[in-house]
């Protein structure tokens, strides 16, 4: 019995040891992992490589932390290759202009990431943490590359140019700064090059030829407002038919499909951009203008009126002295004059008070008052009706109801109207308390009535 109980455990003993050991003996078979190369502990420099390393942690990038690392080797490799500025470039123009540089910079790095070619991977390593990716590129070959696609570039310009000196010549100047526009934006990744070629037999710098052209073409075109100025009233609309302008070229040619943007001041406009029809007319919509005073829309002929796509290119044409002008929108506070029907137990009684009261408010919310209706924007009209409605606890009530109404002069159009009804006033005699309700309602007429109307009308 004893043996027997035994042999069981010597058993698993024995297979036990044999386990350790042959677990050991794979470990012992497992080589370390090779040593890192050197350009993963120093980055290499070289005169005839770019070089870019990226690094990307399999934890953090998951699955794809093999193509993150490889993306950011060459976001690596984009940023060693500095912009040269040329002296008789584009860029060197625009140099003293705030922020275009950076905005340049910016897309010419995207660019230059996502379009490199001519490089090699150098090397990979791996832990089981990261893995690493070596990528460098040849100097010249990337000069030789830049210079090949610059050369495409320029041919697809003058392909534009072309197209828009035709327009030109033949009066379709809308058309012809279209081509222009587009001629520049061939050229956008490499404005900061010289752009050396032959124009008409010599070798010019052609960025600086093309925004001469664009300038001149610039220089043919007019534009005018039909009416110089026009004078509306505060809190009405203005309307679109007043705020036309005409576009022609120095022959008296109107133009068709010109692009031109509208500003005045701080005012938000419901319509900012516009394309002249086949009468070389566009207009603006201004809508309501809430402050009184003279305010001054701004029209100018612009290249293109959706330059997200070529900011850089939208920043180099706002160099152009495009041809623009402007029209005088005089906004005057409105003229009210009012009526008053007031009555007490059904007797007219002086209306004095509520005059003096609504004259107040009309000083507090920017609009004036008129005695002659001639003169007038708006009609005013407050009925105002109060009777005695009993006596409880030897306190006296007096009831007032009514409204104030404003109407169009010219159209008679009721543009606001509120109630009075439920005012009260209440004390010791009926005489008390009506005074007491009328103090109620001048309150409420310059408190609360006429600020209402200003916000709903004039704001």
């Amino acid at each position: 019995m004893r043996v027997t109980s035994i042999f069981p455990i010597l058993i698993f003993s024995l297979a036990l040891t044999l386990f350790s050991c042959k677990a050991k003996k794979q470990a012992e078979s497992v080589p370390p992992p090779p040593p890192p190369p050197d350009w993963v502990s120093e980055r290499p420099t070289s005169s005839m490589y770019y070089v870019g390393i990226g690094i990307a942690g399999k934890v953090s990038a998951g699955a794809n932390y093999m193509q993150i690392a490889k993306e950011n080797a060459l976001n690596d490799l984009a940023s060693e290759i500095k912009v040269n500025v040329s002296g008789n470039s584009i860029l060197y123009t625009m140099e003293n202009e705030t922020g275009f540089k950076e905005d340049f910079l910016s897309t010419t790095k995207v660019s230059s990431s996502v379009n490199l070619e001519g490089f090699e991977q150098s090397g990979v390593y791996e832990t089981p943490d990261s893995y690493y990716v070596f990528y460098k590129l040849s100097k010249a070959k990337y000069k030789e590359i830049r210079d090949a696609r610059i050369s495409t570039a320029i041919s697809l310009s003058k392909q534009s140019r072309a197209e828009g000196r035709q327009q030109a010549s033949n009066g379709n100047y809308s058309q012809a700064m279209q081509n222009y526009y587009q001629a520049l934006s061939s050229l956008e990744e490499y404005i900061n090059e010289p752009l050396k070629t032959e124009i008409d037999g010599q070798e010019q710098y052609y960025g600086n030829i093309l925004l001469k052209e664009m300038q001149q073409l610039a220089n043919e075109l007019t534009i005018s407002p039909v009416i110089q100025e026009y004078t509306i009233t505060q809190g009405n609309v203005v309307p679109d038919d007043k705020t036309v302008f005409t576009i022609k070229d120095k022959t008296g040619k109107v133009q068709y499909g010109v692009q031109v943007v509208f500003s005045m001041g701080d005012e938000v406009l419901l319509k900012e951009k516009a394309i002249s029809d086949h009468t070389g007319k566009v207009n603006s919509s201004v809508g309501k203008i809430k402050s009184t005073g003279r305010n001054i829309l701004k029209a100018k002929l612009i290249a293109d009126l959706d330059n997200k796509k070529h900011k850089v290119i939208g920043r180099v044409l706002d160099n152009i002295q495009w041809p623009s002008t402007a029209m005088i929108i005089l906004v005057e506070a409105p003229r009210v004059k009012l009526i008053v029907d007031q009555k007490k137990n059904g007797a007219e009684v002086s209306s004095a008070e509520v005059f003096q009261a609504f004259s107040s408010a009309a000083i507090s919310n920017s609009f004036m008052t008129t005695e002659k209706e001639n003169e007038a924007n708006l009609i005013a009209k407050i009925i105002l009706t109060s009777k005695e409605s009993g006596v409880y606890h030897d306190l006296y009530s007096v009831t007032f109801s009514g409204y104030l109404s404003f109407h169009d002069a010219k159209t008679n159009a009721e543009v606001f109207r509120e109630s009075f009804d439920g005012l009260r006033g209440v004390d010791l005699n009926y005489d008390r308390a009506y005074n007491k309700g009328l103090e109620a309602f001048k309150k409420r007429l310059i408190y609360e009535t006429i600020p209402r109307f200003r916000r709903k009308h004039l704001d």
